[in-house]
């Protein structure tokens, strides 16, 4: 897996951030959203894929392990 640069540091410079869209395609920006929303967030995707048979559910949700 590629690792990502963050962004945090150039948040506030438009032309820095542009560029760097243009070139990886893509942006990562650590601490943008916070990481208890975002968990959440994570658990309510878990819980949706686990009903409709795509994460195991006789392990731990937390694990997200896929059913095969």
């Amino acid at each position: 897996m590629p690792t990502f640069i963050d962004s945090a540091p150039i948040i506030d410079d438009s032309p820095a951030l542009r560029g760097r869209m243009q070139r990886d395609g893509h942006l990562f920006v650590s601490g943008l959203l916070p990481a208890e929303e975002l968990e959440a967030l994570r658990l309510r995707f878990l819980t949706i894929a686990r009903d409709a048979g795509w994460v195991q559910a006789d392990v731990p949700l937390e694990d997200a392990i896929a059913d095969q």
